[in-house]
């Protein structure tokens, strides 16, 4: 018998390191199993497992959740819950054109990369002015920052962004 007051079971999901969670899937029921060998497979199709994970406020998918395990961040997800081409962030010349007007009228910002990050998704490399002192060079990153945090596109198509900061080649 079916109570319509019942809660829905609770969702299982994964707790990344920097506290964001993670919807598990899996390309295979032994991946399934080698993760929690009292699983039970619910087949679903990728666009169905993205439109879960977004409709439940997680927006991130985690393929075969072990040692060499797939992070989906927010953008893929959405990108495939919607069925549309994705784009990484890092190739995405939206994105770099966003991130350059942004950064308008910081004078002690010379040039500007977006490039794959290391440990997010995005590091955006500033190479700064030489001569700059802690104090300029504080305040011109805490400006970058807040630019590029207030960028529109940006906050959409990028999950996680590092600035790298660096100096201008003589």
């Amino acid at each position: 018998e079916h109570d319509e007051d019942c809660d829905p079971p609770p969702m299982i999901t994964v707790e990344m390191g920097d506290g964001r969670h993670a919807l598990p899937v899996f390309s295979t029921f032994a991946a399934m199993v080698a993760w929690n060998p009292q699983s039970r497979p619910v087949p679903v199709y990728g666009v169905g497992a993205a439109r879960t994970a977004l409709n439940s406020g997680i927006q991130m998918l985690l393929l075969d959740p072990d040692d060499d395990a797939v992070l989906i961040g927010r953008p893929a997800t959405w990108a495939l819950a919607n069925e549309t081409p994705w784009t990484p962030a890092w190739e995405d010349q939206d994105v770099t054109n966003a991130v350059v007007a942004a950064l308008v009228g910081i004078e002690e910002i010379g040039a500007v990369r977006v490039e794959v990050g290391l440990t997010t998704e995005v590091r955006i490399v500033l190479a700064l002015r030489r001569g700059l002192d802690a104090d300029q060079l504080r305040s011109a990153i805490t400006r970058a920052s807040e630019a590029i945090g207030a960028a529109e596109l940006v906050r959409e198509r990028v999950d996680t962004i590092e600035l790298y900061p660096t100096s201008l080649p003589e």
